[in-house]
């Protein structure tokens, strides 16, 4: 507790203001006392003085210094002040010792038996006791003069000091410590009420939907890092908020979409089972076996459809984890090649797989259904939409010091329109191939499984069209990018 930061600065403000308050106390009790001596010592102050230059003057005849020491020799013990009588050039007469002053920086008194308290210039008159130094001048000329000085090994009138003047000193101490003490917990006790009102105000702007409500702190004590810890939770949760609310929206979106794209096929397989209902006698078996087909068809899209939606409300849940496991990429590739040409085995297109790495380093890490769900929707897409051929191209890159797998889909069809391109997945998108397939091609939903779960894998997607050296489309590519897997000797092997 005594290294942190918030317990130096709280007992650093405590100490000073303590500190503070006894030297003004101090001033104060120095003040008092000076007040108090002052009336103690006007009994022993110019009155006394004038009194023994008077007695001196009248025992003098002629010779002070030795009317001054019969002077002194009867009120030895009455007084505790020395004496001494020094001319007008400042020279001490009584005991001829130099003073402790310079005679040309003092003010003299100018008139008869006039008590001027000595007062050397460019000096601090110190807070406590009254000076009792001072200049008394006697009658006639030349000048000379009685210097008083407080001395206490003469006299006994003074005594010990006052039980007032101890109460006053000790007194002063107390009060200066518990004033001071008192006023700094004042201070940290309104610092503390400030940092709670700025709590109370930031979680009530959080409690009424301001997710943007943040602590400003300055300082990096205790309360700062905590208040940076709190902001830092209030912009996860503002992320996660915003997450669900992006979420909640795409649903909305998607709902829409779905039941826009639903009702075609659903009239058409009800309609087509009325038919079959209806007049199933009358029928041609090759009619027959055609609408057969085509009810077939419609619960192959239906069930597709479904296997969409719940990797998509899988992924799309903020508490999703995909697994971290080794995928080997072009093993993944050649089992949904090849799933795609079985179902597909009438048709004359061909898929061209072009690997330019080893297979044993077409490793990502990741959830392998999903990975595999990527991939499945962006051959079927490519297969959906190619006149002929599609070409599948696995290669290694590094990118900006990241090692990276490229998957490339391309097609040699008609190409994606700019609404396709743009919404790509981000919205529903459908369009009409060929008049003689089914009429209605979903690619919408694929290509949001596509983007969401390269994103998931830390990757990318990218989708565009090539053309010819006229300009002309001739064929729609789709770009995945995702992080590579490298073992310990791979990597040490990129780092050399």
């Amino acid at each position: 507790m005594i290294g942190t930061q918030l317990f130096r600065r709280h007992f650093s403000i405590t100490a000073f203001v303590v500190l503070v308050f006894i030297a003004v106390g101090f001033f104060i009790s120095s003040a008092m006392l000076r007040f108090a001596m002052n009336r103690q010592a006007s009994q022993f102050g110019a009155g006394p003085n004038a009194l023994v230059a008077h007695w001196i003057e009248d025992l003098s005849h002629g010779d002070r210094v030795e009317a001054l020491k019969q002077v002194a020799k009867e009120s030895a013990s009455d007084l505790p002040v020395s004496f001494y009588i020094l001319d007008e050039a400042g020279a001490n007469l009584s005991t001829h010792e130099a003073l402790a002053f310079s005679w040309s920086e003092i003010k003299k008194p100018t008139g008869p038996y006039e008590f001027l308290p000595l007062k050397r210039q460019g000096t601090w008159d110190p807070p406590g006791p009254p000076p009792m130094e001072g200049l008394i001048r006697f009658p006639g000329t030349p000048p000379q003069y009685l210097y008083s000085v407080f001395d206490p090994s003469h006299g006994s009138k003074m005594g010990p000091p006052p039980v007032s003047f101890i109460i006053i000193t000790v007194g002063s101490l107390f009060l200066s410590v518990f004033a001071g003490v008192g006023f700094a917990l004042f201070l940290l006790f309104r610092s503390m009420r400030e940092k709670m009102a700025l709590v109370d105000s930031v979680i009530s702007e959080l409690q009424r939907g301001n997710l943007k409500a943040r602590f400003p702190h300055h300082r990096m004590d205790e309360l700062g890092a905590a208040m940076n810890r709190f902001n830092k939770m209030a912009d996860e949760i503002e992320r996660l908020v915003e997450r669900l609310r992006t979420v909640e929206r795409s649903r909305m979106t998607l709902l829409q979409d779905l039941t826009h794209d639903l009702r075609t096929p659903v009239a058409s397989l009800k309609n087509l089972l009325a038919t079959v209902e209806k007049k199933n006698d009358s029928l041609h078996q090759a009619v027959r076996t055609e609408l057969l087909t085509l009810a077939r068809r419609e619960v192959d899209y239906f069930e597709k459809l479904l296997e969409d939606l719940i990797v998509l409300a899988q992924v799309s849940e903020p508490s999703y984890q995909a697994q971290q496991e080794r995928v080997s990429i072009f093993d993944l590739i050649e089992d949904e090649t090849g799933g795609i040409e079985g179902l597909h085995h009438s048709d004359a297109k061909q898929i061209k797989i072009e690997s330019k790495v080893a297979t044993e380093v077409s490793l990502v890490l990741g959830d392998s259904h999903l990975i595999r769900r990527m991939l499945r929707n962006a051959l079927e897409n490519a297969y959906s939409f190619a006149n002929s051929e599609i070409r599948v191209i696995l290669e290694a890159r590094d990118h900006d010091g990241e090692h990276e797998l490229q998957i490339t889909v391309q097609d040699d069809g008609p190409g994606l329109t700019d609404e396709a391109l743009k919404g790509f997945g981000v919205r529903k998108v459908s369009r009409t191939i060929k008049k003689s397939d089914s009429g209605r091609l979903s690619v919408g939903l694929g290509s949001v499984i596509i983007k969401t779960v390269a994103e998931l894998h830390r990757g990318k997607v990218i989708v565009f069209n090539k053309a010819d050296s006229s300009g002309k489309v001739t064929g729609a590519v789709i770009q995945i990018v995702l992080p590579r897997f490298l073992s310990r000797p791979q990597l040490e092997h990129h780092s050399a």
